[in-house]
């Protein structure tokens, strides 16, 4: 009775490409990602995943050479709050001077080793103060 043809436009294999490149890359950064602190985790996983790679490069090489100029040794966990102001801090600087994370990764370098020595500073003030208490007077 009907005998019109029913057309559909024919976008559903792009649509799964786009899908499966979307895929494709949440598995990269799970795979990037997956031994930082949650919070860390949570923040990267904004960036693509080449941004990734590079700011991970980075951090670990921060914290490596950081590690080695102390007499004391940090996790990425110990620092996860000041990683994650530098982070911030960081991608406001980028959107700010309209740079690229590989283009400013000397910048984040100096920022997350600054940001090391002052927790480390402040942990060492912390043990050498005297013990206190309301208690004891």
């Amino acid at each position: 009775m009907n005998d019109k043809k029913l057309t559909y436009p024919n976008n559903h294999t792009n649509h799964s490409n786009h899908d499966n490149s979307n895929f494709n890359n949440e598995a990269l950064k799970f795979q990037l990602l997956e031994e930082l602190p949650q919070s860390i985790q949570n923040y990267l996983s904004n960036f693509e995943v080449t941004e990734i790679e590079i700011i991970k490069t980075v951090l670990l090489k921060a914290k490596t050479s950081f590690n080695n100029t102390i007499d004391s040794y940090y996790l990425l966990e110990d620092m996860e709050i000041e990683i994650l102001h530098v982070l911030k801090r960081f991608k406001a600087i980028l959107i700010q001077k309209n740079e690229t994370v590989e283009a400013m990764q000397g910048y984040l370098m100096k920022s997350l080793k600054s940001e090391f020595a002052e927790m480390h500073t402040l942990n060492k003030r912390r043990d050498h103060l005297p013990i206190t208490s309301l208690f004891n007077q």
